[in-house]
């Protein structure tokens, strides 16, 4: 079961990686780096992105000290809720900034 979780993880992080968004200005004005990376420090952009990747492996850890199948979905949904509160975190103050994501 270890096996089949950590292939499903793998698959999971190439998917996302593969299929970055990009942010655009709200405005459609052209991106400035500096002007974004503004932007992305304002919203402690990098900081929320590292305590997620803490927090997905304190999750990893839960799913390997499982012992049931219920633990396991239970550690995968509270990290689903809290990756998704902190996307929508980010995603709201880069709109606040002006900037949006595309897929």
């Amino acid at each position: 079961m270890q096996k089949v979780n950590l292939a499903i993880l793998l698959i999971a992080v190439i998917a996302i990686s593969g299929c970055e968004s990009k942010w655009v200005r709200l405005d459609n004005s052209p991106v400035v780096e500096d002007e974004f990376q503004e932007a992305r420090n304002a919203c402690r952009v990098d900081e929320k992105l590292a305590q997620l990747e803490q927090i997905n492996a304190q999750r990893t850890d839960r799913l390997l000290d499982a012992k049931t199948n219920e633990a396991k979905m239970l550690a995968r949904d509270d990290y689903a809720m809290e990756s998704s509160a902190v996307y929508a975190e980010i995603d709201a103050c880069m709109k606040q900034q002006g900037y949006r994501k595309t897929n």
